[in-house]
């Protein structure tokens, strides 16, 4: 028989069943009075035929067995038997299979949960025609100090160049825009792209409606905008009209020509832009210049580019290596000093400087999910033992009735598959609760932030793939432990109100004894996150938050001259002093801990090296000496800014210890010393020694940072501070309307306390996320740990109340009781612990870098395994206590 007529047969055999089955009983009924035939030819009787023609074909149920194995889909009938008759075993059960269910469901949605922001960060590919031939590129030097992200668009035109490794580059930058329309007639901000001409064309993007620019729209300079979808849907409400609408960005009219495709929010993780423009055109309003755009050392694109059909990044990588040798010299680097960063776009998720720790912590926090479902999966084991146990008699009937042990387990296995299927119905709404609730998580900053997971297939698949394992976990051991049991020990024991076997007292302690080791692991887990960002709260910013409110603003928005802004600012520092309970008041160029920081190249005036290199990367920011009193920044040497600091007195600065320590390292004084910037020859004296502030981390390295006099810099975007003696949130609506009534149409973003920015913002969000994700599935884990042991406990109570009746019956004190029920109990508590205290040291230093504690700090250890041994012993006193308070007749009568 060819393939093709085995498969038919097949199909046939489980899609007809009846009509094959009728088919196979016609046929044997044929042969049967064929057979009957012949013998009746000979003269026999018709009673004797028909005996010697079944004679001659033997038992017919065993042939029927034969044809239906013969058909080789067998396997396949006995499993849709088994799960009918698991199924229906179930039904008539329901407090058992609800309960089960919903505590395999509650784990596996946590573990779900967590592979969504798995599956987002490391595994779901960008909706784009090759997602697998996309790289990400970055920078490293000596220069730079660390590695960044960005990449100056001289570089970027030199990638695109290597044809024979790339099919083109395209590059992003994030401005924040004003924007004035008719659907508002006030300024609003837009956070939007500025790309290169070729960016959708390079992606392969189609839009949703209209068209999207190309490079011929950035090389003719068309005044051209395309709307984010999410913008078009709640802006514009999707209306079609949009398309060819004119919308003002930062005074310039743009016209809308399409809308992005849906689901696409751009290649910045996190945050979602909301409009994208032809590069070239943010110098018409100010959102860069074109010098910005002609400097190699202007680092502020991101790159991405598309690898020819057949090239891998280590291509691409060998071809960059010559490249940074030869642009090296251009940045004033040794070749061997500078390289690039390269790697596929989905590896280089969310940042490619972080992304080689994004795998370790995101596997750390799916191994603690894990292991919060393993917990789940040992309290039904504890179920589904005790139901195979109480199952002895029906399963040694079976067995000797001819059933194997395999076809026992088989069948025993198929209800605890059933089992993990049916907490999907659980775990799917629950995950979705938890993923919607990850969706809306915002930033107490005016950033469009956007966690983009989502249940999708991948995810779905997941969790059908664990919950069918989780099913199958929960039953194997106790179908093992089933089947090893011969068909008479089962009977004889099986009604049988003692204690049990020594082999299920022994399997139950193995099974309580990971379940609690377990679950300390992530208990310790949630308490070292705790503790951390309790700790990263008191950490030393190098500056106060408390009492202080903030505003950003960006005069750029609104196409201010720098002597406008100027003027602006003056008017705002003479308000916030009408602000009640006012104590200082002044402006910050960029934010500490904000989304924009920006960076010079600082060399000795005379040129001579740093070091083995001739300059180095610092932070350069600028202040007027009423942010420095409102920030309660920290005078180290020297002295502060003051009203003389101003435009006419020599160029001054305060520098951090860091920078003094980088640039100057065998002085120690540096008030007095100069330095210039490698764009400007201009020398510039330090005057005094700051503690340095938090850039965006709490728990990052220090930066060399360096602040110069507001009056000596200038700059149209500025960030207010206003320190006051009550609650800084009264003083919001005050500073509000004293900025209105300075300029109606400036946009103001970030007006709000600046403890809310820093500590309900950017800075601390990864750790008030970890420390919430690990505390809610360390406590899941505790909960259901304590319940099964409460569970176990209760259990081995009810079946040994003849055994205690007895005790009491013959004078044995209530206290021996509780003593006898506790003790060996508790020995699996202290071997439970030290194991878990074991495998948290062993795991949890993979998420080191993310905590601001030791990952094995003895304090938490020791508080954690001493709660976990206290409450395990309150869940053991409670059915101890109720065994040890029943009397000995209501025992006696009981059995």
């Amino acid at each position: 028989m060819s393939l093709l007529s085995q498969f038919r047969v097949r199909v046939r055999a489980l899609l007809q069943r009846t009509a094959v089955e009728a088919d196979m009983n016609e046929e044997l009924q044929f042969h049967l009075e064929r057979e009957q035939a012949k013998w009746a030819a000979q003269g026999v009787s018709a009673t004797e035929a028909r005996r010697r023609a079944r004679a001659s074909f033997g038992a017919l149920d065993a042939a029927r067995e034969g044809m239906r194995d013969e058909r080789g889909v067998r396997w396949l009938e006995d499993s849709w038997r088994d799960l009918r008759f698991g199924l229906r075993g179930l039904v008539k059960r329901p407090l058992y299979w609800a309960t089960a269910s919903i505590t395999l469901g509650v784990g596996i949605a946590a573990a779900t949960a967590i592979y969504s922001v798995v599956s987002m960060l490391l595994l779901r590919p960008l909706d784009v025609p090759h997602p697998d031939r996309l790289v990400i590129f970055g920078q490293a030097s000596r220069q730079l100090g660390s590695p960044t992200p960005a990449i100056s668009f001289p570089t970027l035109q030199d990638i695109g160049k290597l044809s024979d490794v790339f099919e083109g580059a395209a590059a992003y930058a994030n401005f924040t825009i004003g924007v004035r329309d008719s659907v508002n007639d006030a300024t609003s901000v837009w956070y939007a792209h500025g790309v290169t001409g070729n960016y959708f064309t390079l992606l392969g993007l189609a839009p949703a409606i209209g068209r999207l620019f190309t490079q011929a729209d950035e090389d003719r300079m068309d005044p051209v905008v395309v709307l984010a979808y999410a913008e078009w849907n709640t802006r514009y409400a999707r209306s079609p009209a949009v398309i060819g609408a004119s919308v003002r960005l930062n005074g310039v009219p743009f016209t809308v020509i399409g809308v992005a495709p849906e689901g696409w929010q751009g290649l910045e993780n996190f945050v979602e832009a909301q409009a994208y423009y032809p590069l070239h055109l943010a110098g018409v309003f100010g959102g860069i210049s074109s010098q910005a755009l002609e400097r190699r050392g202007a680092d502020f694109l991101r790159g991405v580019a598309m690898l020819r059909q057949g090239k891998t990044v280590q291509d691409a990588r060998t071809a960059m290596k010559v490249l940074a040798a030869r642009i090296a010299p251009e940045r004033g680097e040794k070749p061997g000093d500078y390289s690039f960063l390269v790697e596929y776009e989905r590896r280089a998720r969310p940042v490619i400087v972080i992304a080689g720790f994004i795998p370790a912590i995101a596997g750390t926090f799916l191994a603690l999910a894990m292991l919060a479902l393993l917990i789940a999966c040992v309290n039904v084991g504890n179920l589904v033992l005790s139901r195979t146990v109480g199952r002895g008699g029906e399963l040694a009937v079976r067995r000797a009735l001819g059933a194997s042990s395999g076809r026992v387990m088989r069948e025993l296995l198929a209800e605890s598959a059933l089992l993990g299927v049916s907490a999907v119905a659980v775990a799917v709404p629950l995950a979705a609760l938890v993923v919607s609730w990850l969706a809306s998580l915002h930033l107490a900053a005016d950033v469009p932030l956007k966690i983009d997971v989502r249940l999708d297939w991948r995810v779905l698949a997941f969790c059908a793939a664990i919950a069918l394992a989780a099913g199958l976990l929960t039953g194997l051991m106790p179908a093992l432990t089933a089947c090893k049991r011969g068909p008479g020990t089962a009977m004889r024991d099986d009604g049988a109100r003692s204690s049990g076997s020594r082999g299920k007292r022994r399997l139950g302690s193995m099974l309580l004894v990971g379940q609690l080791a377990f679950s300390l692991v992530l208990v310790i887990a949630g308490a070292l996150f705790l503790r951390s960002l309790h700790s990263i709260t008191r950490l030393d910013l190098g500056l106060d938050p408390d009492g202080v409110v903030m505003a950003t603003i960006d005069l750029s928005l609104s196409r201010y001259t720098e002597p406008r802004a100027r003027e602006f600012y003056r008017r705002a520092e003479e308000g916030l002093a009408g602000l009640p309970g006012l104590v200082a008041a002044g402006h910050v160029a960029d934010a500490p801990m904000g989304f924009s920081q920006r960076y010079a190249s600082v060399e000795h005036v005379d040129g001579s090296p740093i070091g083995e290199i001739k300059a180095i990367s610092v932070q350069a920011n600028n202040l007027t000496p009423g942010a420095f009193a409102a920030l309660r920044m920290r005078l180290l040497d020297g002295r502060a800014f003051d009203q003389y600091d101003d435009s006419a007195a020599p160029r001054r600065a305060l520098v951090t210890p860091v920078m003094a320590k980088q640039l100057w390292p065998e002085l120690p004084n540096v008030v007095g010393q100069r330095f210039r910037t490698s764009s400007d020859s201009s020398p510039i004296e330090v005057v005094g020694v700051v503690h340095g502030l938090t850039s965006e981390f709490p728990t990052e390295t220090p930066v060399p940072q360096y602040f110069r006099p507001y009056a000596q810099v200038g700059g149209v975007s500025r960030t207010l501070y206003a320190r006051v003696t009550g609650d800084p949130a009264q003083s919001i609506a005050a500073m509000r309307a004293m900025l209105r009534q300075i300029d109606p149409e400036v946009a103001v973003t970030d007006l709000r306390p600046m403890r809310a920015f820093v500590h309900q913002g950017k800075a601390f969000f990864l750790y008030r996320l970890g420390s919430t994700l690990t505390t809610v599935i360390g406590l899941l884990g505790l909960l259901q740990t304590l319940v099964g042991l409460y569970g176990v406990i209760a259990y081995g109570v009810g079946q040994r109340e003849r055994e205690f009746g007895i005790r009491l019956a013959l004078g044995a004190g209530r206290g021996q009781l509780i003593r006898q029920v506790m003790a060996p109990a508790m020995r699996e508590v202290v071997i439970g612990g030290a194991l878990g205290a074991a495998g948290a040291a062993l795991l949890l230093p993979a998420v080191a870098a993310v905590l601001a504690v030791s990952p094995r700090d003895p304090w938490t250890y020791a508080l954690c395994t001493a709660a976990l041994v206290l409450l395990a012993m309150v869940a053991l006193y409670l059915p101890a206590r109720r065994a040890a308070n029943a009397g000995p007749m209501h025992a006696l009568r009981s059995d």
